[in-house]
């Protein structure tokens, strides 16, 4: 009987609760509450632990690396010296180059070198390279050939005031004609070497017999 009483207890207080919080959600009971003090500390599980842990020690450990050692810190200067035309010179700043202990290694590139100016009208069909044969030829003028794909070429010349004074008089004839530089292309030596700050008197002196040459800083790989 004692049961009893108590169950039916129980419910009347559920029923009363129910009665007076008609209205409440779980919203209106948590604003409810008392707000969480600022020195509170939320609830953080093991596995979560360790993985804040093993974040900041990879952080740590790579700021460490950082501020120690940059990125660019320990990267080889090497320098270039160059270009070279011929290789007797070559040869013999190499000599030079190796008493210092630099060991240069040798590399060669391309390069084109103006050689002279040309006086042309561009490729054609046939019959339009035979029209300007033939104009030329009314007015005298037989410095001309016809080359392949119909170029007709007007002379070629080695200064610039020539080459200019050709044109004008051919532009009178309204040939269309064009005047091009012209480029010849040879081989172009390089040292390259680690930088040394004991090598920079002979530099001095191999760059003051040989105006010409470059000494470029460039990484070491």
């Amino acid at each position: 009987m004692r049961y009893v009483v108590y169950l039916m207890l129980v419910a009347n207080l559920v029923y009363f609760a129910w009665n007076m919080f008609p209205g409440s959600t779980g919203g209106d009971l948590y604003s409810a509450l008392p707000p969480v003090p600022d020195s509170a500390k939320p609830l953080v599980t093991l596995k979560e632990m360790q993985q804040q842990s093993a974040a900041s020690s990879e952080t740590g450990a790579i700021e460490m690396l950082t501020a120690n050692k940059p990125p660019s810190a320990g990267m080889s200067v090497c320098q270039a010296l160059g270009p070279f035309a011929i290789v007797d010179e070559v040869k013999a700043v190499t000599a030079r180059l190796d008493k210092l202990g630099l060991q240069p290694r040798q590399r060669i590139a391309e390069v084109q070198k103006e050689n002279g100016y040309w006086v042309y009208v561009p490729p054609m069909e046939r019959a339009a390279a035979l029209e300007i044969a033939r104009k030329l030829d009314e007015n005298g003028d037989g410095d001309y050939f016809i080359g392949r794909d119909n170029l007709v070429s007007l002379g070629a010349f080695k200064n610039i005031a020539r080459a200019e004074l050709r044109l004008r008089q051919v532009r009178k004839l309204e040939l269309g004609a064009i005047l091009e530089a012209r480029f010849r292309t040879h081989d172009a030596y390089w040292l390259e070497f680690r930088k040394n700050p004991d090598a920079e008197r002979e530099l001095s002196a191999i760059m003051g017999k040989h105006p010409q040459l470059q000494l470029n800083e460039l990484a070491c790989f």
